[in-house]
């Protein structure tokens, strides 16, 4: 009787394992389906680098027809893009999973035959040449990281995607052109440059090449700006004629908006500084806003600059480099509320005149600091300039400025203009050091034409996080610490030390004489 009752017993025990096996497995089926539709993941960054923005999530939702978006990645990639690839797949399939499953990811490995490889590279995707060490040796190996992302008739290519974090802008922008009727259009005008020296601003043009339908226009005075952009940026007016002025006058009349990077000096590579006019001296005063032609000094928030004396090159403070962190940028514009900084060097500052359009709104986009100085007289920008600073008046000073003007006629388009008081801050030495100053302009212009829907993706971890400086106080109490609380703290220890072997020593003469 008792063998029989345990076989029974085995026999369900086995069938309870079996059962509990069944609805483990049937869990585990139901929870991967549920999770192929509905995608969790716990972000614990600040800004929540690390997951998909609203844009972004808005824009997926949209998408009325499907998008196939081929990866082109070699196989057995080197361990050290490992953790790239695993990072792009992973983003991929948030994509999919929030548009619905209306991104369709085909993975294309070019290597596995010609035609593949040719494909890639008539999209533009072109193999890299990567070091890698195997079995002790150096080699030279070939290997594909891009994507193409093809909707309807049209196509868009990022031909390499080494940096994951950058990645959702990327993809976000290259949806957004495909899905759009047609890519905003803006017109550019910029300084040419002088016969065998490059374009200062060339990386912010090609920047914007990929952004926009740019249209590149010629600064001279019988130019003539076409009425068909969708936004208008000028860098660095110098001597503008009449003919322009009319021209930016029936731009923002006509509700399109205008970005003026302008200065009032210029400073050569042997730090040479000289003042010249823009020509838009009278324009901008029409405006409410008159460009000083004083530089400014910020004691407080400042970069560091690289100097070369006899050979020998040295790195300091240097205030003539003017930061703006968090604290002096506009937090309510959609342009500069995600921004940590930005800097302008050598830079002039604006005078806002709002009783001149008491209809108009001036909202400041970027500020020095309170501690900001003048410099009077001739510029002079060296080093040992800022020991002899003559001082102006102080205190915070405008650097850009954001104008919206009513429309001219009932119900028409709200007039917008942006203008900022620095022309160096986009050229490119500066911006491959500031990001956040590229950052900026890109923001503004998409905010000018598409809206706020890429902003926030751009701006997420691109910029520095200056650490404040401490208060006087604070210092003091420091060094007050490091002379008298470290000794106190060892003179402490080594009474509290005597205490308590003398205790022991007493504990112990108990015991014996008991």
């Amino acid at each position: 009787m008792g063998v029989m009752m345990e076989g029974k017993n085995k026999k369900q025990t086995r069938k309870q394992a079996w059962l509990m096996v069944l609805l483990v497995a049937a869990a585990l089926f139901l929870a991967n389906v549920l999770f192929q539709r509905i995608f969790l993941r716990a972000d614990l960054t600040e800004e929540n680098e690390y997951t998909l923005s609203d844009g972004t999530k808005n824009i997926l939702k949209g998408l009325k027809d499907p998008i196939t978006l081929k990866v082109y990645f070699s196989e057995n990639l080197p361990p050290a893009v490992k953790p790239m690839e695993q990072g792009v797949f992973d983003l991929l399939d948030e994509y999919r999973i929030y548009s619905g499953s209306k991104i369709n990811i085909v993975r294309v490995v070019p290597e596995e035959s010609p035609q593949s490889e040719q494909e890639a590279q008539l999209l533009g995707i072109p193999p890299l040449q990567l070091n890698v060490i195997r079995q002790d040796k150096q080699e030279l190996i070939k290997v594909y990281l891009g994507l193409a992302l093809f909707y309807l008739d049209k196509k868009e290519v990022i031909p390499v995607t080494i940096k994951v974090d950058q990645l959702e802008y990327d993809l976000t922008a290259a949806i957004l052109k495909l899905t759009i009727p047609h890519a905003p259009r803006l017109g550019f005008m910029a300084p040419q440059a002088d016969a065998g020296e490059e374009n200062p601003y060339n990386l912010l043009e090609q920047v914007l090449k990929r952004q926009f339908d740019l249209v590149k226009l010629d600064p001279s005075p019988d130019t003539r700006v076409q009425q068909t952009f969708d936004a208008f940026l000028m860098v660095d007016p110098r001597e503008a004629g009449t003919e322009i002025k009319k021209e930016l006058d029936s731009l923002f009349d006509k509700g399109i908006p205008v970005v003026l990077l302008a200065s009032r000096v210029d400073v050569g590579n042997n730090l040479e500084a000289s003042t010249y006019q823009t020509g838009l001296e009278d324009w901008f005063k029409e405006k409410g806003i008159e460009l000083d032609p004083r530089l400014i000094i910020d004691p407080k928030n400042h970069a560091n600059a690289t100097f070369t004396s006899q050979w020998v090159q040295y790195n300091v403070p240097y205030p003539f480099f003017v930061q703006v962190p968090r604290d002096g940028l506009n937090q309510e514009s959609a342009a500069t509320a995600k921004l940590e900084n930005i800097m302008f060097p050598w830079t002039n500052t604006l005078k806002i005149f709002a009783e001149e359009h008491v209809d108009w709104k001036y909202a400041v986009l970027a500020k020095s600091s309170s501690a900001s100085l003048f410099q009077e007289g001739p510029p002079d920008v060296n080093p040992q300039a800022i020991e002899n600073f003559q001082q102006g008046e102080g205190g915070a000073e405008v650097i850009s400025v954001q104008v919206n003007a009513p429309s001219v006629d009932q119900g028409g388009t709200e007039r917008r203009l942006v203008v900022v008081a620095n022309t160096q801050f986009v050229k490119d030495h500066v911006i491959k050091d500031y990001q956040g100053n590229l950052v900026f302009v890109q923001n503004l212009l998409d905010w000018l034409t598409l809206g706020d829907q890429l902003i926030g993706i751009r701006s997420r971890g691109k910029t520095a996080r200056p650490i404040e400086p401490p208060s006087p106080a604070v210092v003091s109490a420091i060094k007050f610490g490091h002379m008298v609380g470290i000794p106190l703290a060892v003179i402490g220890f080594g009474i509290l030390s005597v205490i308590l072997r003398k205790k022991k020593r007493e504990r112990i003469a108990v015991y014996f004489r008991v």
